[in-house]
């Protein structure tokens, strides 16, 4: 399993934009989260150098261009889908398959 660093920048902004509570409680439940992430063995992929971005957002046309990092980043880790809720990226998936965290980490009765 692999994330990326622009997963973990999502990860971070997504209580500070959405929960309701003290800005520095926000930001300790972020760093929180980012350090859970960080605590098991999944793999982190780094920024993309200029040069793979440039190259490779001509092949990723997506809705939300905030989305294509994720999708190029996916691609050239040769990741075999990527796990969201965002439903931008079933736009893509003749490249790389989309799944929700439902589909992946299926619950035993």
């Amino acid at each position: 399993m692999v994330t990326s660093l622009y997963a973990l920048i999502e990860l971070y902004n997504y209580p500070i934009f959405n929960f309701e509570m003290e800005d520095k409680d926000k930001r300790l439940f972020a760093k929180s989260a980012i350090l859970r992430v960080l605590l098991t063995e999944i793999e982190i992929a780094p920024m993309l150098p200029r040069q793979l971005r440039s190259y490779y957002s001509g092949i990723f046309k997506m809705d939300d261009s905030s989305d294509v990092p994720h999708a190029i980043s996916a691609y050239v880790e040769k990741c075999t889908y990527i796990v969201t809720y965002d439903r931008h990226f079933k736009n893509i998936e003749d490249k790389i398959g989309c799944r929700t965290p439902e589909n992946v980490f299926k619950k035993k009765a």
